[in-house]
């Protein structure tokens, strides 16, 4: 087994860091008779907006939409980030960072969100598959 340790020291945390996260909002519709179904495929999209409120505090809104005949859900989490003083960087940069780096962030929380509302819906939970989003940003 591999096991990596590291010690958290200010000087190895990343200059903008996540420091809210919050489900914006949850639309979720189901066929009843469709639903059943075992092997139901689905369709993902995703779609982020990343705003600098100001100087050091920015937002990134994730929008997942999962579909298929069955059933479709749209989840809109958002998350807020605060950027290091020290940190220069402009507000395009900021916001390009938020925008990109923002799916990367969110993901999880929204992933997690999808499971437990689906848990409830439908058969089988949807479990949202793992991302390489630097490789799906550079597919664009």
């Amino acid at each position: 087994m591999k096991e990596i340790s590291l010690k958290v020291e200010k000087d190895i945390l990343h200059g903008i860091q996540l420091v809210d996260t919050q489900l914006i909002s949850l639309h979720c519709d189901v066929d009843k008779e469709k639903v059943n179904n075992d092997n139901i495929k689905t369709s993902i999209s995703i779609s982020t907006k990343g705003n600098a409120m100001d100087n050091r505090i920015g937002e990134t809104i994730i929008d997942i939409n999962i579909e298929s005949e069955a059933f479709h859900i749209n989840i809109v989490q958002m998350g807020v980030f605060e950027k290091n003083s020290e940190l220069e960087i402009s507000k395009e940069a900021f916001e390009d960072f938020l925008a990109t780096q923002g799916i990367r962030l969110l993901w999880s929380f929204a992933r997690e969100n999808v499971y437990e509302i689906s848990c409830k819906m439908l058969r089988k939970p949807i479990m949202l598959p793992t991302l390489d989003v630097m490789k799906a940003l550079k597919k664009r």
